[in-house]
């Protein structure tokens, strides 16, 4: 623009230039050429003045009259270079709004760029033109659009104040951002220390119910050990009429016991730390061992059992055969529960992969029974409930058991799930995954080495042995020494594991040691885990027996970790407790009292 005002100053008014015939007037000298821009076209013709304008190249003379075309173009140059760098801006500055969404775009800042663009083409692509046309009137017209978006921008400025306060509005929001990260920083670090300690709380809370599961499991299991043992022995010499009321007594512990360890597998599961071993075992004998022991039960109620397994199930499987039988214990009992002069029918499938390969086990359970509408199946396998309060009222029980099945199941890769209609009975399925036992890879109780099975019994490879029982309850003391010295043990006590610790490190010194020692765990003055360890960092090896009312397992694998050689529970089965004894006595010989 100011390029263009100068030149047609130049052109107007004249300068004083330097020529060979001396001073000289521009106009004078523009208007001798000025009839050469007449076209004899009308439009043109009046945007150029008629002729009455000339063109800037026939005023830029030198002092020899000729048209300074070194300076020309290097004018036209710098409005080329200035023209491609506007047009550039003005491409970006258009992509950039178009980019954004439509409620997005600032067009107060495009109205600005509209105008830059027409401020180029009025001053600077007109200045080129002027060079070698005088089109000063079309300079005029071009500048008309550019006047009103001016105006109209000018119109309105305070819109174009954010634009202006972009930097500032950015920087506050950036600073009210960190202002709030800050903040959902501070609620976030509340809300972790609040759960942290919720958490500690939580783990507080179980800690506090497993230590009160074991308190409780020690407290009922100890009295029991007493009362099942003693009734066992009264039974074998009353009469008839009295051994009946005795079984009664007996049968009543032994439901008391259930409970407990129904109990004991809950929290267990819950805790997730139910133990599985994984050993061969024969899925017939599982089956078989099961039915017969609940036969006479369900006789009782006028029903009849049988049990079917297919054919094509491998003779030995690989799972935990524990585990599986109290599944399998569970759902059977459960089906004599609800079922009176019918049929419960056991049946065995194997499952197949898609090699066609055993995979696993589908165990059925059909009874006859009282059945259940859809909604009471849907909870049936929910901790201490049963299909509704008065089914709880007429035939008992807590609800525990099918909650476990379906939690031993589930962990053994499978489920249980059930089908039932009231007044026709019930299905449950337990699925579980297993393999078949390879013939040949050793497990206990594999004579297939060609070694004779042992034929010596328990009560043989104990009798004349000599055992220290470690155990401060009288009652415990008196039923186990009874049962031990009743097959020809020969054994002392102690009435706690500092008494019992001393006497085992005195008798080692002394060359009488003890073959065994049973080591109750919760005693006074000395607990049986202190009494162990310090028995064996003393070098001491003699096979030292646990005996539990606890049945935690924690408390179990730091026994062994501690070097017991095995664990018994409360109430104690003196049959298993013989066997166990036997094992770890076998081949060694027997050491006597001095």
């Amino acid at each position: 623009m100011l390029t263009t005002l100068s030149v047609w100053l130049i052109a107007r008014n004249g300068i004083a230039a330097r020529s060979p015939g001396g001073i000289w007037n521009a106009a004078t000298v523009c208007a001798s050429d000025a009839q050469a821009w007449v076209t004899g076209l009308p439009v043109v013709d009046f945007l150029a003045g008629d002729g009455a304008y000339m063109a800037r190249t026939h005023c830029m003379v030198t002092a020899e009259g000729g048209t300074d075309w070194g300076w020309v173009w290097f004018l036209v140059g710098l409005n080329v270079l200035v023209i491609v760098g506007y047009l550039r801006i003005f491409v970006f500055w258009r992509r950039a709004y178009l980019q954004e969404e439509a409620q997005d775009r600032n067009t107060k800042l495009m109205d600005l760029a509209w105008i830059f663009l027409l401020c180029a083409s009025c001053g600077y692509i007109s200045s080129i033109m002027l060079f070698f046309w005088p089109g000063y009137r079309l300079l005029a017209l071009a500048l008309c659009p550019l006047v009103f978006f001016t105006w109209k921008f000018a119109a309105n400025l305070e819109g174009f104040r954010l634009s202006l306060s972009a930097k500032r509005l950015a920087r506050q929001l950036n600073e009210s951002l960190q202002q709030q990260n800050q903040r959902l920083s501070e609620e976030v670090a509340i809300a972790t220390r609040e759960l942290r300690a919720a958490r500690d709380e939580a783990e507080r809370a179980n800690e506090a119910k497993g230590e009160f599961l074991a308190r409780m499991s020690h407290e009922i299991r100890t009295p029991l050990t007493a009362i099942v043992g003693f009734l066992d022995l009264a039974q074998e010499d009353l009469e008839t009429g009295r051994g009946d009321h005795i079984e009664v007594a007996k049968r009543n512990s032994k439901y008391l016991l259930r409970l407990v360890n129904d109990v004991l597998d809950v929290s267990k599961i819950e805790a997730g730390e139910m133990a599985y071993e994984i050993v061969p075992c024969s899925i017939t004998e599982i089956i078989r061992g099961v039915v017969e022991l609940l036969s006479p039960k369900a006789e009782l109620m006028g029903t009849s059992m049988r049990f079917e397994i297919e054919d094509t199930i491998p003779g030995l499987i690989k799972t935990d055969p524990t585990r599986v039988r109290q599944m399998i214990l569970n759902l059977v009992g459960n089906a004599i529960k609800f079922t009176r002069d019918g049929e419960i029918r056991v049946c065995v499938e194997g499952l197949r992969d898609r090699h066609d390969a055993f995979c696993g086990l589908r165990i059925s359970v059909n009874d006859t029974g009282i059945g259940m509408t859809a909604e009471q199946a849907s909870r049936v396998f929910e901790k201490f409930n049963q299909a509704d309060n008065d089914t709880s009222r007429r035939f008992g029980g807590t609800g525990l058991g099918l909650t476990i099945s379906r939690q031993i199941a589930r962990a053994l890769g499978g489920d249980v799930t059930v089908t039932s209609e009231p007044g026709m009975g019930s299905e449950f399925v337990a699925t579980m995954m297993c393999s078949a036992y390879t013939a040949g890879a050793p497990f206990a109780g594999d004579s297939s080495s060609g070694q004779a099975p042992q034929s010596v019994s328990p009560v043989d490879t104990l009798r004349g042995r000599r055992i220290l029982l470690v155990e401060d309850t009288a009652d415990n003391v008196m039923l186990i020494g009874h049962h031990f010295r009743k097959i020809g043990v020969e054994l002392e006590t102690a009435c706690n594991g500092e008494v019992g610790m001393t006497r085992v490190l005195e008798a080692e010194g002394e060359g009488r040691g003890y073959d065994l020692v049973l080591m109750d765990i919760n005693m006074p003055v000395m607990d049986g885990i202190e009494s162990l360890t310090l028995i064996r960092d003393a070098g001491c090896c003699v096979p030292v027996i646990m005996l539990s009312a606890h049945a935690l397992l924690d408390e179990q694998r730091r026994c062994y970790d501690l070097g017991a050689s095995d664990y018994c529970t409360k109430p104690i089965d003196f049959a298993e407790l013989f066997e166990v004894c036997a094992m770890h006595t076998a081949g060694t010989p027997r050491r006597h009292a001095a």
